[in-house]
């Protein structure tokens, strides 16, 4: 089974990610704490992850970083509502790692849409 793990501080739409994944029939862990993200990340190595980049306490570009430096193969999906600003950062560091295993979606997104997008991250 595939594992998919949700890193985001909004407990409601961290739901509905694990919801949508469940229906697709990974295997979820959801981490609502970013403190924990990372050590998480390194544990469980999930083959996809959903990561928001503005969370209170740990920046999602930090964790971003960390995990591209673990080297797991995961997809990893970065998520905002903060502009194209973030995700642009979000490219860039994937680039500098020269990973091409990041993509990025902008908040909010349709529940059609990420579907597709966990489905495609691996290749179903």
């Amino acid at each position: 089974m595939k594992r998919l793990l949700v890193i985001d501080d909004d407990v409601g739409l961290a739901k509905v990610y694990a919801m949508i994944g469940e229906r697709l029939g990974f295997g979820v862990k959801v981490i609502n704490d970013p403190s924990l993200a990372t050590e998480t990340f390194l544990k469980w190595q999930p083959d996809l992850t959903v990561l928001d980049l503005m969370m209170p306490g740990k920046d999602g570009l930090d964790i971003l970083n960390e995990m591209l430096l673990a080297n797991i193969s995961a997809r990893i999906i970065v998520t905002t509502g903060f502009g194209e600003g973030m995700l642009r950062l979000a490219r860039e560091l994937a680039a500098f790692h020269a990973s091409d295993r990041v993509s990025v979606m902008k908040k909010p997104i349709r529940r059609h849409a990420l579907a597709e997008a966990f489905s495609q991250a691996l290749g179903c």
